[in-house]
């Protein structure tokens, strides 16, 4: 049986793995065929080009270790996770404060 995945740059998708952020914030709605879905978190191969701000990469180094720049995986799937709904900003908020320092919580965009 085929996955469906989502792509995600780190450290996004290793925070969404270990449950530091709940919700993946997109400028788009999820297709209705994967809602309910198991689908396959795959991280990124290149590296994003900008510094963290402060509370994300604080995050970051308390979820994923002091290193984590150098050791968080690139390329390759991380992991797999049930996507439940997909949401306009105006219905759902962030469960934890790592789920809101993690996400674009823009009201014109979906959880």
């Amino acid at each position: 049986m085929l996955l469906p995945a989502i792509s995600l740059w780190q450290p996004w998708a290793s925070l969404i793995i270990v449950g530091a952020k709940l919700h993946e914030t997109r400028h788009w709605r999820a297709p209705e065929r994967v809602v309910g879905q198991r689908i396959i978190i795959h991280a990124a191969k290149r590296p994003i080009d900008r510094d963290l701000d402060h509370e994300l990469h604080a995050l970051c180094k308390l979820w994923l270790g002091e290193n984590y720049r150098d050791a968080i995986p690139r390329g390759c799937a991380v992991g797999t996770a049930v996507l439940k709904y997909s949401r306009q900003m105006t219905e759902v908020e962030p469960e934890t404060v790592g789920d809101r320092i993690a996400g674009n919580w823009s009201p014109e965009r979906f959880a």
